[in-house]
Parts: C-alpha cells; structure tokens; sequence
C-alpha cells in the first residue's frame, strides 16, 4: 500500500512473526522460469520489480535464479526483516521502503513487475495510481503480474469511508483493510496494458477453521502497451 495509505498493522504483524514467509509462492516460481525462456538475454540484465515485497522470499528465488532485483514495501518492519533474510543468504537485492503510488525508480527500468495481494490492502484509487507508476517505470513490452483478491470472496465486514472494507470473519480477519474486485474493477485497473493472461481461482473451506467462505483471486499477467 502507499505510505499515504499505510495500515500500521503491517508492521505489527511483520514485528509478531506472523507474515515472515521464507519460500516464493508457486506461482511466482513458474511466473520466473515463464520470464526466462521469452526474455532472450542473460539473467543478470533482467531487472525484476515487487511491488509489497515482504519478508522478501519472492525476491530471493529471483535472486538465486540471476535476476537483479528490487523490492519496495510500506512496511519499515518487512523491509528491515528483508534487509536480513537476504544478508543471511548471501544475496543482494535493492529494497526500499516507500508508497506504491510514487515508486523511486526511473522511467522503463524494469523487466518485470510483480505484486503478490498488495494491492488488495489498499483502496481502488491508490491501486489505480500504483499501477500507473508500475507502468511508468516498465520498460517498453514490460511485464506485470498481478494476483488481486475478488468480489467472489466476499468475506463478512465493516465497509470504510474510502470503500475498502475490513473483514469481521474467515481468513482475511487481522490484517487489515482490503478492496476485493469485481472483474470489472480488474479490467478498470489494467485497462492500459495488454492482458496476456487472465484466471480467477475460486477455493471453498469445505471443512476446518473457515468452513463454507471462499477465497478467491485474480491472477492476470499483463504486457506494457507501446505508445
């Protein structure tokens, strides 16, 4: 999320343990080895950017894998917790504390950009400014890959003033405001990039803990239209 719109809740669950992942999400994995095989260059030039980067565990696969990486988060805890998990590592990664919707990078930078459910804990109008600024500093034919939560999850919540939403029950409660999407919103948000592909994936808790709320998102791999 933008420092303008930052939820100090974040740093409070990054400083309790609770968000502290130390292995990349699947998706980024094949999202990684996708990158490689159609950008037809070394590794090392390919300039990777996550947007809401953590703990940093995305970003150290990407590492370990020869890209030049960068990471910003609104969070000065994740970052600091980031700073070390790379140190520790051995590995290096540019990171950054800062607000989505101003990104401190220079025009057609990156390679790639990436955010992983960042976007959801902010509202519709900051996301909207992020991904202009995630435009701005990609590079011409740029990737962007995103992963928004849904309207098909509709999680019991207390609607807010800026119509974010903060979740009352299921697992989306302690961490905060959220905007889930519509297809509709989806498409309003990326509608300057050309869509490659676009999936939603819809989970049901059958049994356990959350049984009968779904958890849902948007997985949409975007390319930057030439203009």
């Amino acid at each position: 999320m933008g420092r303008e719109d930052f939820d100090e809740i974040w740093d409070t669950i990054y400083a309790e343990g609770k968000q502290q992942n130390r292995y990349p999400f699947i998706s980024i994995v094949s999202l990684i080895f996708y990158l490689k095989k159609i950008i037809n260059e070394n590794t090392s030039n390919i300039k990777i950017l996550e947007v809401g980067c953590g703990t940093g565990n995305n970003l150290l696969f990407a590492s370990e894998n020869g890209f030049d990486c960068y990471g910003i988060d609104a969070s000065e805890k994740a970052i600091e917790i980031a700073k070390t998990f790379f140190e520790k590592n051995k590995k290096k990664c540019n990171l950054k504390i800062g607000s989505f919707a101003n990104l401190p990078y220079e025009n057609n930078f990156f390679d790639l950009v990436i955010e992983r459910a960042a976007l959801t804990q902010t509202s519709f109008k900051v996301a909207k400014k992020a991904v202009e600024e995630i435009k701005r500093v990609l590079k011409s034919d740029g990737f962007f890959y995103s992963e928004i939560f849904s309207d098909s999850s509709n999680p019991p919540h207390i609607k807010n003033d800026d119509n974010t939403v903060l979740p009352t029950e299921g697992p989306f409660v302690g961490v905060g405001k959220m905007t889930f999407y519509s297809k509709e919103m989806l498409l309003d948000l990326i509608k300057d990039f050309k869509i490659i592909n676009l999936s939603h994936t819809h989970k049901h808790y059958i049994r356990g803990q959350y049984e009968n709320f779904n958890d849902c998102h948007w997985s949409t791999l975007c390319q930057k239209i030439n203009t």
